[in-house]
């Protein structure tokens, strides 16, 4: 004989069950999204301090200063402008590429692309990928291998002293190389002046926050800071390079620059 049995559902048991999972869901969202903001928080901001005080000597940014188009491509590929760079002088007197390691796709660390070549701006020309002179027909300076261990790219947090490349040249550079700040960076307060090696133009800033691991500069206007990673960020006080552009965003409407100290690359010089 079948016995039929009455089920009563029992809601309180159901109602705290479901209050107990939204409260968890609740808590794996929060913890998500603060460990999402740790890992790619946004550029930092702050209105920079009143101008400090410098013990370096003054000097003039050179006239021939400028930053150079990074340009690479593969074996049967057209080359492709992929970002910016510079030539920096050495302390101990030898002359070096320099831009962002996230500008350069290799497959290891140890190998770069078949062909990077360093060219400046020509604003004449159209690339037709936002206005940077197409120099392909121009020789430039020819990367032939990297300059000691590379950097890595920066994929999370703000720490961007490591998003760095020193590159091997052929021969003697035709252009003027540039000179280190011997500080290693710049001051909070500081005014900064990027050369973009891009497109060549020159976009005056003020250093807000300036650490080892990098410096930010909030810039005196807007532009589009599109693969000026690698560009050269000059004191106007000593007139020599504190700094390589690798990191930019909007903030309170305004735009943030940040840049590897320059101490950081000269440190990366040995093979």
């Amino acid at each position: 004989m079948l016995c039929l049995v009455r089920t009563e559902l029992n809601w309180g048991f159901v109602l705290r069950g479901g209050a107990l999972a939204i409260a968890a869901l609740g808590l794996v969202a929060a913890v998500s999204t603060f460990l999402i903001g740790r890992a790619f928080p946004p550029v930092p901001y702050a209105q920079p301090p009143p101008p400090p005080t410098i013990q370096a000597p003054r000097g003039e940014i050179p006239a021939s200063a400028a930053g150079l188009q990074l340009w690479v491509g593969r074996e049967g590929e057209a080359e492709h402008l992929a970002g910016s760079a510079f030539l920096l002088l050495l302390p101990d007197g030898q002359i070096v590429g320099l831009t962002a390691a996230h500008n350069l796709a290799w497959g290891d660390s140890a190998h770069l692309l078949e062909f990077v070549t360093l060219r400046i701006a020509n604003d004449s020309e159209d690339d037709g990928a936002g206005g940077a002179g197409n120099l392909g027909n121009q020789a430039g300076v020819q990367v032939v291998g990297l300059h000691g261990v590379p950097g890595r790219p920066r994929r999370f947090g703000l720490d961007l002293s490591s998003d760095h490349a020193l590159l091997a040249l052929e021969g003697e550079p035709a252009e003027p190389a540039l000179e280190p700040d011997s500080r290693g960076g710049a001051q909070a307060g500081e005014r900064i002046l990027l050369l973009s090696g891009v497109d060549g133009g020159r976009h005056e800033g003020v250093v807000f926050r300036s650490e080892p691991r990098g410096i930010w500069c909030l810039m005196q206007a807007g532009f589009d800071p599109a693969r000026m990673s690698g560009s050269p960020a000059f004191s106007l006080h000593t007139g020599k390079v504190i700094g390589m552009a690798v990191a930019a965003g909007w903030r309170e409407g305004r735009l943030v620059l940040g840049l590897v100290p320059i101490g950081a690359l000269v440190e990366a010089q040995s093979p």
